[in-house]
């Protein structure tokens, strides 16, 4: 339509309905007047909704919790996602360390920490537990890695060995589950923690733990000194070896009574059968123990007379220091300062009565050894109550010779042996060190693998290949240490010279929340 002709036709419709017009010009002015305004206000709604989004994102990727400040230490901040690295942390350890046992100090995982009383405090939740023992590790990474830095301590070449051991799992697990990594370390350590943030703070607690153990290996101490405390700690260090048979209640009552079927009456005289048959042993033991494993056989249960039959030491338990001796009644006979080899007695104990004759006690001056190893796993599981198959112990077997003839076939030195340590172990807990166990004592390791290092005829740069059922273990003896006794005792200062040292640095390094930021930290 023609410009002049829209204009006749609004002449004609204002000379017609002069009032009709008016409004109709009047609404057609608001109405642009609410479309720009609708178009500002829209323009707006949008930016804040992109923004919203951005920001959305932003937090759940946890970029958020990667910058905000949750605490103070000393000069350093870290952020909730530092936090929640040491927390997390904190928390997954204990639960890895007592599995099963959870039960026995009340933590419930499927329950909120929050809500839990926790026995190990008196007063507070398994929440303000782990968040102390959390906050704990944090001052006394910082403290120790700092110090380290200032002192130009460094880490060692094992040191990156055992970060780079560890990135690499890390990855290697992503890739069998079919994550990232970013997602294994963000499950375990907790909201915000990614690979950066784990490597910064790992790098960290490897130095702290690295420089720990540099000053308590360089501490020195006298002769006179540990003496002084193997006195101290005698209790503690002074070990047992000991003969020892349950004469059970059970074993007394008569054919096809039970504990559950037993009347009072008939209970009474079995404890009492029980004593009479301990007592009449304990007197039949020679003054050396030397027929204790024969009497086993006489007065064992019919059903474990075999065992004795089998094995002269059945009934021995060698090399027990205190707290390995779980029954409180036979540690407090045992490490009793009164006590002396020779000694016998009968113990009650709640199933009946234990007949003990103690063979030696005192200071283990057993040396302690050095030793490198390579272990090859089965490519299948391993039942640990029966060991390796006959199958596995072939395949390992097989694969150790022919790893160990590789190495002779070489350099054939110790440095060769650790390097093929970190390319072959399944052992994640020496690979990185080349396989290296430093000051082994003895009865700590199994026994195909104790046996083997304490050999009396062993010397530096002996190898051999042992099995146990972790698999085929490729040996390599470095060399011997002071006698075990000694470094327990030498063990005690060390620990407690470093104790003193650590009270003061943690002076310098008090931990504060930052209220605001402490709150975008994780619960569990």
């Amino acid at each position: 339509m023609s410009g002049s002709r829209e204009k006749q036709l609004r002449k004609l419709e204002r000379e017609q309905n002069p009032e009709a017009y008016k409004k109709k010009k009047k609404s057609q002015g608001l109405s642009r007047g609410k479309k720009v305004a609708i178009t500002v206000i829209s323009c707006v709604i949008c930016v804040l909704l992109i923004g919203g989004i951005i920001a959305a994102v932003f937090m759940q990727s946890g970029g958020f919790t990667r910058m905000v400040t949750a605490v103070k230490v000393g000069d350093y901040s870290l952020s909730a996602a530092d936090y929640n690295y040491y927390y997390y942390g904190s928390y997954n350890s204990f639960v890895n360390q007592y599995g099963q046992s959870l039960s026995t100090f009340g933590l419930d995982t499927s329950k909120p920490l929050k809500d839990q009383t926790c026995a190990l405090l008196e007063s507070g939740t398994w929440e303000d537990y782990f968040r102390q023992s959390a906050e704990t590790t944090i001052r006394t990474t910082y403290a120790l890695a700092d110090t380290a830095a200032k002192e130009g301590y460094q880490l060692t070449e094992d040191d990156k060995s055992y970060i780079e051991t560890n990135l690499k799992s890390i990855e290697d697990s992503a890739a069998e589950q079919k994550v990232t990594a970013e997602q294994i370390v963000e499950n375990y350590y907790g909201p915000g923690v990614n690979m950066e943030v784990f490597r910064a703070q790992m790098d960290r607690e490897t130095l702290a733990s690295s420089y720990k153990q540099y000053l308590v290996d360089n501490y020195n101490f006298s002769d006179d000194e540990i003496d002084a405390s193997y006195i101290s700690n005698k209790a503690s260090i002074d070990q047992v070896t000991y003969h020892s048979l349950l004469i059970s209640t059970e074993s007394k009552y008569p054919e096809s009574v039970t504990s559950s079927t037993a009347t009072d009456e008939q209970k009474t005289a079995a404890k009492e059968a029980a004593k009479a048959a301990a007592d009449e042993m304990l007197g039949k033991i020679a003054e050396d123990g030397s027929n204790f494993n024969e009497l086993c056989i006489e007065y064992a249960p019919e059903a474990s007379k075999a065992d004795y039959q089998d094995s002269p030491d059945h009934s021995l338990t060698r090399d027990q220091s205190k707290a390995n001796v779980t029954d409180s009644t036979l540690s407090a006979w045992l490490f009793d300062n009164t006590r002396a080899a020779g000694n016998k007695t009968v113990l009650e104990s709640t199933s009946g009565y234990r007949v003990i004759y103690l063979v030696s006690k005192g200071r283990n001056t057993t040396n302690v050894v050095d030793v490198r190893h390579i272990l090859l796993a089965p490519s299948t599981t391993v039942d640990q109550s029966t060991g390796l198959t006959a199958e596995q112990t072939v395949e390992v077997g097989e694969a150790a010779s022919a790893l160990l003839n590789t190495w002779k076939s070489g350099e054939a030195t110790e440095a060769s042996f650790a390097q093929l340590a970190k390319e072959n172990s399944t052992d994640t807990g020496s690979a990185y060190m080349g396989g290296l166990y430093k000051g082994v004592y003895p009865g700590q390791m199994v026994t195909s693998f104790n046996d083997w290092c304490f050999d009396p005829a062993r010397k530096p740069g002996d190898t051999g290949i042992v099995y146990s059922s972790y698999g085929a273990h490729i040996m390599y003896f470095v060399g011997t240490g002071d006698p075990y006794w000694k470094v327990q005792a030498r063990s005690y200062l060390a620990n407690d010279k470093y104790s003193s040292y650590i009270e003061g640095l943690l002076g310098s390094y008090t931990l504060t929340q930052d209220g605001f930021g402490f709150g975008y930290t994780a619960d569990l």
